[in-house]
């Protein structure tokens, strides 16, 4: 992916995830959901969790029903750093 379109989609997740966050329910369900194998759960989960902790060191690891807007926030990361 190129950095313009990395920058696009990053602003996008970014604007998205402000909306998300005002909804009543924000529950995403990682398998359900986003189609993930328990291997893929896991990864992700993994994954989220200590990105979450860069800022919240104590944060519990997440569940596999997590919040949309933090999935939205992470990949905004991810995109950011180029990864």
């Amino acid at each position: 992916m190129s950095p313009a379109l990395r920058k696009l989609a990053a602003n996008l997740l970014r604007r998205a995830s402000e909306e998300f966050g005002n909804h009543g329910c924000n529950d995403y369900r990682l398998g359900e959901d986003g189609g993930l194998s328990p291997a893929e759960i896991r990864e992700v989960r993994a994954l989220v969790t200590t990105w979450v902790r860069e800022f919240d060191p104590q944060a519990e690891e997440i569940e596999d029903v997590t919040m949309d807007w933090l999935l939205m926030d992470f990949f905004v990361a991810v995109l950011e750093e180029g990864t």
